[in-house]
């Protein structure tokens, strides 16, 4: 995740559909993941800039589940792959630039 994008640090914890201040657009992004994809070659990503969204897929990630049939809340890391990640760019009623973002497993 390209945290120097956005305007405030996070410690990574994004929400589905959460609409996020961001300090640059979709350009900044897709520059930011193609050099990822140069990276990780032994990983298949492919990255798709069409308008205000940008569409990865394959993506390997560390990722955190709660696991809800314990009701203990214990959190599982995991590392495994991302079907699709979904950047929708837009902005916001104070004219601010936001992003939104969704996730298929």
């Amino acid at each position: 995740m390209p945290h120097h994008l956005f305007e405030e640090m996070s410690s990574g914890n994004y929400y589905e559909n959460e609409k996020i201040l961001v300090k640059d657009g979709i350009d900044k992004f897709n520059e930011f993941y193609q050099l990822f994809k140069r990276y990780y070659t032994n990983f298949s990503i492919e990255i798709k800039k069409e308008n205000n969204i940008l569409t990865l897929k394959n993506i390997p990630v560390n990722i955190e589940i709660k696991d809800a049939k314990e009701a203990k809340e214990a959190i599982l890391n995991e590392s495994s792959q991302l079907e699709e990640v979904r950047f929708t760019f837009s902005k916001d009623d104070d004219d601010q630039l936001v992003v939104s973002i969704s996730y298929i497993f």
